[in-house]
């Protein structure tokens, strides 16, 4: 089966919008709840543990929600991919392989929903390609292994294809006045806050919205919305991740010349290269957008392993010199590259304490 039988059909020259679908909408909810309420916190100086945060985040949340399903704004929620077909919420529930079976069959019941009769192995094509090539080993792509340190300048976003999101504005926020004066008048009365901060409350939920959960007519397809860590966000020893400071995401996770080349696959050397290219630009996308994500997010989003990300990656900084922005890069956290070596490269160069810093 072609491609544009899977991805749409053809409707004054444009393929016609995503069917979306969630997977797993307990996962999403906390991690959209979680990130609203840090920001709450942090912008109003509230204890981490405040009841208060999560009682305005939950009672804006589902004021907004209901308000705008009454208006039809349909919006793409963290974890939900706009394909031109397809869609899904990329999960982690329990082992990887469970999630992975999960994801393919809501994907294959999204596409049957246009085309009766499809079949696995065309849904697999452009989801799990990997599963469709003999598991024969990493081919000759593998090079030798990666040096323990690279010192060296991110990937440029023009090479690896990645480009800046456009923020919204103020202009851009959908707020009606009788939902705002709804919500400060039961924020005062009920929760004992001033009018005035009860309204600074709601509007910045409401921007919090715009950028964490974009309006499906905003995003093109391929995109999917994500949350990251925030590039600036140190963990400290004692913090959980539920408290960090997390940023929106809006990813290119596939573009029409990648789906065609996922179609056409026939060994593991091309699926890498391409998959390889993919990584690359959501990982500087994320970037440029002020977020990090993890080989967990990159395992989630292309349903391959960490350990096959984690190769990758190495191989990509070796073969094009250039460092990928992650945690691991840019916070020096995990065992992806560690600076103590750089220091000590630096050191025996001859450098002074405050060239290096």
């Amino acid at each position: 089966m072609k491609l544009r039988r899977i991805f749409g059909k053809k409707k004054g020259g444009d393929y016609i919008a995503a069917k979306r679908f969630s997977m797993y909408e307990p996962l999403r909810k906390k991690n959209l709840f979680n990130a609203q309420r840090s920001e709450i916190i942090r912008r109003f100086d509230l204890n981490k543990e405040s009841w208060l945060a999560e009682e305005v985040v939950s009672t804006v949340e589902e004021a907004l929600t209901a308000s705008e399903e009454e208006d039809s704004i349909d919006r793409l929620y963290p974890g939900q991919l706009l394909t031109e077909e397809i869609a899904q919420d990329l999960l982690h529930n329990g082992r990887f392989q469970n999630a992975k079976h999960q994801v393919l069959a809501g994907a294959q019941d999204a596409v049957a929903q246009e085309i009766p009769g499809v079949k696995a192995q065309d849904v697999e094509k452009v989801i799990t390609p990997r599963e469709l090539i003999p598991h024969n080993g990493y081919g000759k792509i593998c090079p030798p292994k990666s040096p323990k340190y690279l010192n060296g300048k991110l990937a440029p976003p023009e090479k690896v294809g990645a480009k800046p999101r456009a923020w919204p504005t103020e202009a851009d926020i959908w707020l009606p006045a009788e939902v705002v004066d709804s919500l400060v008048d039961y924020l005062a009365r009920e929760e004992g806050i001033s009018s005035k901060k009860a309204n600074a409350m709601v509007f910045r939920l409401a921007h919090l919205r715009e950028m964490f959960c974009p309006r499906v007519d905003k995003l093109k397809p391929g995109q999917v919305a994500w949350i990251g860590i925030s590039a600036t966000d140190r963990p400290k020893w004692d913090q959980r991740t539920t408290y960090r400071h997390l940023v929106p995401l809006v990813l290119t996770l596939h573009t029409k010349e990648e789906l065609k080349q996922l179609a056409k696959v026939k060994n593991i050397e091309e699926l890498d290269r391409i998959q390889q290219a993919q990584m690359a630009r959501v990982l500087t996308e994320a970037y440029l957008q002020g977020g990090l994500l993890s080989l967990v997010d990159l395992q989630q989003l292309f349903l391959r392993s960490y350990q096959t990300f984690s190769r990758l990656m190495r191989q990509f900084m070796q073969e094009h010199g250039y460092i990928l922005p992650t945690p691991g890069t840019v916070l020096d956290a995990g065992k992806a590259m560690t600076h103590k070596d750089i220091v000590i490269h630096h050191y025996l160069d001859g450098y002074f304490s405050r060239e290096i810093a």
